[in-house]
């Protein structure tokens, strides 16, 4: 209804790649995936045409929720890292200036489909992470791994058809992206 009364020509979700199960034990992620089936059920009704974004965890300057920002946080305060479980657990990430270059494009191109949004479509381990952040602060401190029940489930992502549609997309460098936390 709505939909068609104001005109939309074009609908784009931002969902997460935590719709694939790996996080289902939060309403986050049930939400992402609930939305998804939502506005496909929509779309298809209506005839609008719908692009579903599911990007990695969204980091840059100002956030203060990912990783990244706990662990800087952390190491700048000359305080312990500390990991759930072995740190094994692989995380992909995507910076938000990049998401954003996404977004305008998938409007200005009128691209339409679902794809997956990491920079790298292996990911990074948390112990990987926190000795990248420590090499770039300059500061060695430790890392605490606390005990988890969680088993870790290390995804991969094919992001091959997000780079046919997108090849204007080229994506921050992860360590340059923690270097604008740093100022």
């Amino acid at each position: 209804g709505i939909l068609l009364e104001t005109g939309a020509r074009h609908l784009i979700y931002i969902s997460s790649i935590a719709v694939y199960g790996r996080f289902w034990d939060d309403l986050y992620s049930l939400s992402k995936f609930w939305g998804e089936l939502v506005f496909n059920r929509i779309c298809s009704d209506t005839g609008i045409p719908l692009t579903i974004l599911r990007p990695g965890i969204i980091y840059g300057f100002g956030d203060v929720r990912s990783p990244i920002f706990r662990f800087l946080n952390n190491i700048t305060n000359n305080r312990a890292t500390e990991i759930s479980g072995d740190g094994s657990n692989k995380i992909f990430w995507i910076h938000k200036e990049d998401l954003y270059r996404i977004i305008r494009s998938a409007i200005s191109n009128s691209k339409f489909g679902n794809y997956n949004i990491v920079s790298c479509g292996d990911g990074i381990s948390l112990s990987e992470l926190a000795i990248l952040i420590s090499s770039i602060c300059g500061k060695k401190v430790g890392v605490k791994f606390n005990s988890s029940p969680k088993i870790p489930v290390n995804l991969k992502f094919n992001i091959s058809k997000f780079k046919i549609d997108f090849p204007e997309i080229s994506f921050t460098d992860l360590k340059d992206g923690i270097k604008e936390y740093l100022g």
